[in-house]
């Protein structure tokens, strides 16, 4: 089940948006609804997420702010962006930030709903090739650790450039 967090300074908004969704069909979960970046920073201390839906303007904190903010800490989080601001410099900005999608209020329901889904399915992604990662990293920290059987040692010593210190047999 996919974390979300909510941010949206207007609360008809931000409660349109919670109950505009079938969260659950989705495998999603609202955990937190903030009003400002400020305080969804603050909530993120208390329980990370995994996709941050947000408004762009909001006091104290916008939404290209709050993005930054949360890039610095952690890039695997996810964003949305909703926004009444059709102005090019924000999607600019929200581009060099990794967003996931940048949708204009009125908020279209099929388009949060796709949009969600697919920043869903981009983060298995994100996540299977993390995992990927971490398995190549075991492995090798097995071979330098001489902890490989000989069949195993064999095919890490094939991968390498031919040199005399791979050898199969101890």
């Amino acid at each position: 089940m996919k974390r979300v967090m909510l941010v949206e300074d207007e609360e008809p908004i931000l409660q349109g948006i919670r109950y505009i969704n079938d969260w659950q069909s989705m495998g999603m979960q609202v955990v937190h609804m903030a009003h400002n970046g400020i305080e969804a920073l603050e909530m993120l201390k208390k329980q990370p997420v995994d996709i941050i839906v947000t408004d762009i303007e909001m006091p104290e904190m916008n939404g290209i702010e709050l993005i930054s903010n949360v890039r610095k800490i952690d890039n695997r989080v996810r964003f949305l962006i909703l926004s009444g601001q059709d102005d090019f410099n924000y999607a600019r900005d929200a581009l060099k930030l990794d967003v996931e999608d940048y949708i204009l209020k009125p908020i279209n329901e099929q388009q949060l709903q796709d949009a969600l889904i697919n920043t869903s399915n981009h983060l298995d992604e994100i996540d299977q090739k993390n995992s990927e990662n971490e398995r190549k990293n075991i492995s090798w920290l097995k071979f330098l650790s001489e902890k490989l059987d000989k069949n195993e040692k064999e095919k890490f010593c094939n991968k390498l450039p031919d040199f005399s210190g791979c050898e199969i047999y101890p």
